[in-house]
This record gives structure tokens, C-alpha cells and sequence, in this order.
């Protein structure tokens, strides 16, 4: 069971990092101009910067700091998303920060805005261009059977909640950015939309969990033959309207994230389920067969040809049982040990570093997860944290270990 948190920020950094946190963001009004310009020009003005450049869509690249023949003559004329977001990152504490803000104003709605605090003191301010909503009036809805039939997943179920417009359009983002190695792992993995997780996890309270991935996988009941779930979970009122991931050019809702996080979990969690289902498949076969056996002898028909048979029957399993069972076993004491090897590859490629967020320092299960979901949704913010790890990514060295394993006609993405 792994998961998706919401987790505020503390500290300062010692390498570069991504803001994986909900945030409130204050509905932005003209009144709040002055204060923050001044603040602004005070920032500029006691050379507590190496450079600060700003990119938005109309004036395209300018130096506000130093100066140069790109720069404004004022800061007067700065939008106040982009005052807000400077605003907020030039905080020291935050020195290594990237953070994908959703600024709300009255007049413009949304407008998404990146801010990176890199180590050096160097500060780059991106702004989008502002949207009422995620999803336009006149867009047509994300229909569940259609994503289940597209992408091959289960079923998307209500379960103590219903999904939201905006979460099934997450739900659509996040599965589009899929190749089809990593649909084909996704088969038959239902989504639930739930109140809030049942407990505590790694030290996180429920109330604080967003979502989360149950991995478990059995033949014994038809019924249950594959029961992965990912979980979506309230949180905090509104927090499709307070961040973003992507581009600001491009902006997911946050949820498109938290859905990549467990994705990226059951990713990493694949070669458990398969060595679980061909152990639980040996463990069926065994007990079909002694009910065969026990049924002929009580019917007095265990005898010559059926007899033959049986022993045959047996005595075959039992030979793939010995071959069998000691890998099986050795893959649940490797996911014991250290996650499997689809996580002991990651952090063979992403080094000792922890990141790329707060949470990602947990440990490489969670890691590996932040690492994946922007990987899809952000490579260039884990470029920024990990150089490596983005072409290791996209290059299929998180599906290395899987290959052999994935089923072997994979749904294809329509593109």
C-alpha cells in the first residue's frame, strides 16, 4: 500500500527540489499592487540576488535583475501573478524551490505561474496565459467507459465519494501521458473515489493522504482475480485551484500528479503481483487436483486409466513447483529488502541524492514514484532536480526489469 501526501514546506534546501504541497493562495485584487511591488523593488534593490529573469506570454524574456536592455523601467506594470509568485519564492528558506502556482484574480480567473529558486540565487519567474477552468464550458465530459475501454484499465468506481468533473479530466491527463508498456502494466487497475484513507501510512496521518495504491492479487476468488486499486481521496477544499503540474504553457491539475505517484507505484510493484499470481495459479492448481483425486476415491473411481492420470498430473506440478517457488520466494524477500528491482534500478540511476520532494525523501519507493509522475507531467523539473533521470525515463529503464513480465499484446495509445 503506498501513496500520494500533501506536505508543506520547511527549511532550507541543500540540493534542488519540487513542491509537492498544497498551498492557499489568496484571491489576488489591484489593492494588494503596491505593497507587493515595494516589497519587490526592496528584494531588487539589496542585491540579495544573482539574477532574476521573467518570461511571460506577451514581452517574452526580461532581466529584471541586473538590468539590461530587456529590462522594464518599472516593476509597477508586473502582473500580479507574477508579483505574487516572486513574491512568495524569493523567501531564502525556499532557495532550490520550484513551485507551479494557480494565481486567481477576479478579473483573469487562473493563471498559471512556475517559480524556481535555484541554489545559486538565481530566480526564473514563467507565466501562462490565464483559464476560467480546467475543463472549457463547451469542452465535452470525460466519459469513465471511455477511458476504461482507451487505456484497458478497470473499472472507475464511486466509492464513499463521487469523482468530480476535474478529477476524471486529471484522471484523462494522466493516462494520456502513458506509453503502452505502462498500460499494459495498468491492466485491469481500478480507480475509487473515496472520503479519506483508513489509516495512518510511513507516519502520515489519513487526513493528509491524497491518494493511494492497493496491490493485491489473488486467483482464489473470481471475483477478486486482480484487485489493484488506486484510491483518490478528499483533501483540502479547492486544491485543483491552488498548484499545477507541467508547463505553465501547458498546465494538469495537481490530481493528475497524485494519480501519476501511484501509477508510479504500481509500476515499481509489477513483478510482486506476477510472482504472486503464478504462485497463487501453482497453489489452485494443487488444490483442484487433490479435489479430484479426493472426489474419485470417495467415488471408488480412483482407478487404472484416471489413477495414471492423476499421478501424472501431479507429479508434473510438483516438478514446477520445485523449479518455481525458490524465484518466487526470492522476489518477495528482494520487495522486502529493498522495494524490488525496478526500485533498485532507480536509485542505481538517481544516486544518493534524495528528492525530488520533501516526500520523496522518504524512502526509494516514494522516491521513484515523485520521480515518475513528473517524468510525465514535468520532465523538465526533474531535469532541473536529476539531469540523468528523465532520459533514463524515457528510454524505458523504469520498465527494464518488467519486460519479461508485461502481458504480451499491450493496449495501444491513440494519439
Amino acid at each position: 500500500m503506498s501513496l500520494w501526501v500533501v506536505l508543506l514546506l520547511n527549511g532550507c534546501a541543500k540540493r534542488p527540489y519540487y513542491a509537492g504541497f498544497l498551498f492557499d493562495s489568496p484571491v489576488l485584487v489591484e489593492t494588494d499592487r503596491s505593497e507587493m511591488v515595494r516589497t519587490l523593488d526592496w528584494i531588487l534593490e539589496s542585491n540579495r540576488l544573482q539574477k532574476l529573469t521573467l518570461i511571460t506570454p506577451d514581452k517574452g524574456v526580461q532581466n529584471l535583475y541586473p538590468r539590461d536592455e530587456t529590462s522594464p523601467g518599472t516593476t509597477d506594470w508586473l502582473p500580479l501573478p507574477v508579483l505574487f509568485a516572486t513574491q512568495y519564492v524569493l523567501q531564502k528558506k525556499f532557495r532550490g524551490l520550484e513551485v507551479d502556482l494557480l494565481a486567481k484574480t477576479e478579473a483573469e480567473g487562473f493563471t498559471p505561474v512556475s517559480a524556481i529558486h535555484e541554489l545559486s540565487g538565481n530566480v526564473l519567474i514563467e507565466m501562462g496565459s490565464s483559464f476560467r477552468e480546467f475543463i472549457a464550458a463547451d469542452a465535452s465530459p470525460v466519459l469513465r467507459t471511455a477511458l476504461v475501454q482507451r487505456y484497458g484499465i478497470g473499472a472507475i468506481r464511486d466509492g464513499e465519494q463521487q469523482w468530480k468533473p476535474v478529477e476524471l479530466f486529471a484522471l484523462q491527463q494522466a493516462l494520456s501521458l502513458l506509453g503502452k508498456e505502462e498500460l499494459a502494466v495498468l491492466r485491469g487497475v481500478s480507480f475509487v473515489r473515496n472520503r479519506r484513507a483508513e489509516k495512518s501510512v510511513k507516519g502520515i496521518p489519513p487526513q493528509r493522504i491524497w491518494a493511494q495504491y492497493h496491490g493485491v492479487s489473488t486467483v482464489h476468488d473470481a471475483e477478486k482475480k486482480d484487485a489493484r486499486e488506486i484510491h483518490l481521496f478528499d483533501t483540502k477544499t479547492d486544491k485543483d485551484e491552488l498548484l499545477f503540474i507541467g508547463e505553465p504553457s501547458h498546465p494538469y491539475p495537481m490530481t493528475t500528479m497524485a494519480l501519476l505517484h501511484e501509477i508510479g507505484h504500481a509500476i515499481g510493484d509489477y513483478l510482486r503481483i506476477v510472482a504472486s499470481r503464478e504462485e497463487s495459479a501453482l497453489v489452485e492448481q494443487h488444490n483442484q487436483l487433490v479435489g479430484e483425486w479426493n472426489d474419485l476415491l470417495h467415488r471408488g473411481a480412483l482407478v487404472g486409466a484416471r489413477l495414471t492420470e492423476l499421478e501424472q498430473r501431479m507429479a508434473e506440478l510438483k516438478r514446477l513447483r520445485s523449479e518455481r517457488e525458490p524465484a518466487l520466494i526470492a522476489m518477495s524477500k528482494r520487495y522486502d529488502r529493498d522495494f524490488g528491482p525496478t526500485h533498485a534500478d532507480y536509485l542505481a540511476a538517481r544516486g544518493p541524492d534524495k528528492g525530488p520532494t520533501r516526500y520523496g525523501c522518504t524512502d526509494v519507493e516514494e522516491s521513484f514514484a515523485e520521480s515518475f509522475a513528473l517524468a510525465k507531467s514535468d520532465p523538465k523539473a526533474l531535469r532541473r532536480i536529476y539531469p540523468e533521470l528523465v532520459d533514463w525515463f524515457q528510454t524505458g529503464g523504469h520498465l527494464a526489469a518488467l519486460r519479461a513480465s508485461l502481458p504480451e499484446s499491450a493496449p495501444q495509445q491513440k494519439q
